[in-house]
């Protein structure tokens, strides 16, 4: 393995160093950056998101500015300010890598739709805004399948056009799709449908759980991908759809992925239950490729290996470092861990959004538990559940330091559905 990513390094490098388009690697690295190209991996310096924000667009492009079919911009989700990133013609795109005598590795832009749409004959998708020009780009070369795009903003007539289409593949962001449903449902479109895939932001397991309950005839899966990656990094396994969706494989044709400490940037073993850092480098030329970035994602090692078509190695991405984790006495509290305490409640939820106060001269956690009316009555018993439910490790429960004196006991409190102000704010911890 270790070999491997070597080999693919060196591809990389030469790729963006020997760049007649764009020297923004040769500046970065400086005088002696060709010394790189001999070294390890761990020799060559992490790329950050600031690097890439200070440098204009026109000049991180390395392919001819013809290939570019359309500029890309990030969400804008994590409060950071928005980045384009150009996006290629995969004909153009394939045709030239043969031309610098590059051989193609996976046309990444279809390859990760394929398991899904292929296996199950999908003929006709419903697409949303979360991306949707990029799986446009996906699916059009798909013969045989039709797609409509869909807008978030008119859920009345996209359930219209998607239930006389009789669509049976639904692509968008997990909140959208669990907010776009009843829509659906209401028209009774929901059944035809077979596969759901969240992409965007990482879906919740209370999302899950609803999308599920919506869409009873479906499978459902996940991806993971950024935009600066231009593609996707993870996919759900197709032999786990909606048994296991947060179960991901690498995109291992197109990248390869490390583990580092957040603190300190030492490189981990991807070994079963490491946890660290998400790093990305695309080895597979791309309009703008990234060597060593530091996608400031925090993912963990599934102990199960799969013996599928797709890589062996099985990852979970836990959200953001800077949004969905915090350091508590004895741990880390994620968000991850709050939405899998919430998604074991018995009462009916339709969202959450959890927040850390460190006002005061005690920390604690407050939870807002988002539901209709008459779904459930909030009582001491939740707030224990919930307590005891929150693991900080798996040893050591948010009780367990509330007992210690360590946090506040948490606060819950109940709010209608239409209170409910987006996934960005469900997933902010600080």
């Amino acid at each position: 393995m270790k070999e491997k990513i070597e080999t693919l390094m060196h591809r990389a490098l030469t790729f963006a160093l020997h760049n007649p388009h764009s020297d923004f690697y040769r500046r970065k690295y400086g005088a002696e950056f060709e010394a790189l190209l001999s070294q390890s991996v761990a020799a060559v310096p992490f790329l950050t998101r600031p690097e890439i924000e200070a440098v204009p667009l026109r000049s991180r492009v390395f392919v001819p500015q013809t290939m570019v079919r359309f500029i890309r911009s990030t969400s804008g989700s994590t409060g950071k300010n928005v980045i384009g990133f150009p996006m290629l013609e995969e004909g153009l795109y394939q045709e030239y890598l043969k031309s610098i005598g590059h051989v193609p590795v996976s046309g990444q832009l279809s390859r990760y739709f394929e398991p899904y749409f292929s296996s199950m004959n999908i003929k006709s998708q419903l697409l949303f805004s979360a991306g949707s020009f990029v799986h446009e780009v996906r699916v059009r070369g798909m013969e045989g399948r039709m797609f409509i795009s869909g807008d978030f903003t008119q859920p009345k007539l996209t359930a219209r056009l998607a239930a006389e289409a009789q669509v049976d593949a639904v692509v968008g962001s997990p909140s959208g799709l669990v907010s776009f449903a009843p829509f659906l449902k209401a028209l009774d479109g929901c059944r035809a449908v077979r596969l759901v895939v969240a992409v965007g932001e990482l879906a919740t397991t209370l999302q899950f759980t609803k999308l599920q309950e919506f869409f009873p005839n479906a499978k459902i899966a996940s991806q993971y991908g950024l935009t600066e990656s231009q593609g996707f990094v993870g996919y759900t396994c197709p032999e786990k759809m909606s048994s296991d969706p947060k179960a991901f494989h690498v995109a291992e044709g197109s990248l390869f992925i490390e583990l580092i400490s957040p603190e300190t940037g030492e490189s981990l073993p991807l070994t079963a239950g490491t946890e660290g850092e998400l790093v990305i480098t695309t080895h597979e030329p791309q309009a703008f490729p990234l060597i060593r970035y530091r996608t400031g994602d925090f993912a963990r090692i599934r102990s199960e290996t799969c013996s599928c078509e797709g890589s062996p190695l099985l990852f979970e991405c836990m959200g953001r470092l800077t949004l969905d984790r915090i350091r508590v006495p004895r741990g880390v509290l994620t968000i991850a861990a709050v939405d899998q305490a919430v998604a074991g409640l018995s009462i009916e939820i339709k969202e959450f959004a959890a927040s850390w106060d460190a006002a005061g001269e005690v920390p604690g956690l407050s939870i807002t538990l988002y539901m209709d009316e008459g779904d459930g009555e909030l009582d001491e018993a939740i707030a224990k559940t919930l307590s005891e439910g929150i693991k900080i490790a798996p040893a050591l429960s948010y009780a367990d330091i509330v007992a210690e004196g360590s946090v506040r006991p948490i606060v819950i409190e109940c709010r209608p559905v239409e209170a409910w102000i987006g996934w960005s704010k469900k997933k902010r911890l600080l």
